[in-house]
């Protein structure tokens, strides 16, 4: 089942068309916790197509967002690192100012404006909270997967590591917590219409051109892998979101880096395509 957000409610895919649902919920987290079926059944108030209504970001109020590195062969070897032999990852700023939706823009902040890069991946969002979750009952805490753009400040992000290690964490953070840097959509799809050997092309456009093209099949580590190590580390509850790492083509390898009036298009088979384009941020575009 596709879950959309909108600005009229909450709306359930069928084929083109959105189906808006008369729910008592304002989002998609609050769905999952209270039992996403509803929205199988829920009464219909009106039927629209896909391009006739905005689109917002399907993830409105996450409780913690989990990056993971370093999760794609491909994506190792060109950052030039060693093989992972298990999953990094890092919890970032939950500030709801760092979310953007499908359409919208991505702003370069002042201070750091110059090395902004994409990064398409696939997010995980947790349905079912949990401890200590063992690998084989992992995916049965996933409440939906969407598509991701983890936008990241490398300047930033390298003043907090040494080669491939982290040793600053909040400098890290930092440089994927600017506002607008988390676009997700255009919409959350359940996990029944997935397996969890899910294997799904992954690809990122910026102005027309490819940049990134691999399959989720690839990723070093599985979603249950990933949820078991992060649920070892610290409980993930409903509304949790885990961005499960990207493949090669980064901006980094090429020093290609986002410049204002780019589109970026990142597309996952089975969910679909989150375009925005980039801008400076409002100070920066009064400047002379």
């Amino acid at each position: 089942m596709r879950l959309y957000r909108t600005t009229l409610g909450l709306a359930r895919g069928e084929g083109d068309d959105l189906l808006l649902l008369d729910l008592p919920h304002r989002d998609i987290e609050a769905l999952l916790a209270d039992g996403v079926e509803v929205a199988r059944t829920a009464r219909v108030s009106g039927r629209m197509g896909t391009g006739s209504i905005e689109l917002l970001n399907p993830i409105s109020r996450p409780k913690n967002i989990y990056v993971v590195g370093a999760n794609y062969r491909d994506h190792v070897l060109e950052a030039g690192i060693q093989m992972p032999a298990s999953p990094s990852f890092l919890r970032i700023s939950v500030n709801p100012a760092v979310l953007a939706d499908p359409g919208s823009q991505i702003l370069l902040p002042i201070e750091a404006a110059e090395q902004v890069d994409y990064e398409a991946e696939l997010a995980v969002l947790i349905g079912v909270g949990g401890k200590d979750i063992p690998v084989g009952e992992a995916w049965k805490h996933v409440g939906g997967l969407t598509a991701a753009n983890d936008v990241s400040a490398r300047d930033i992000q390298f003043q907090g590591m040494d080669h491939e290690a982290v040793v600053d964490a909040e400098a890290v953070r930092r440089s994927k917590s600017f506002p607008t840097f988390k676009p997700f959509g255009p919409a959350v799809v359940t996990p029944d219409e997935f397996t969890p050997s899910l294997d799904l092309t992954i690809t990122t456009h910026v102005n027309g051109g490819l940049r990134q093209r691999s399959r989720t099949g690839r990723m070093l580590f599985s979603i249950a892998e990933i949820i078991a190590a992060i649920s070892a580390a610290a409980p993930v509850v409903c509304g949790d979101v885990i961005l499960t790492g990207t493949p090669a083509g980064v901006g980094l390898a090429s020093k290609t880096y986002l410049r204002p009036g780019d589109t970026i298009d990142v597309a996952i088979e089975g969910i679909g395509l989150l375009r925005n384009t980039v801008a400076s941020s409002a100070r920066d575009s009064r400047r002379p």
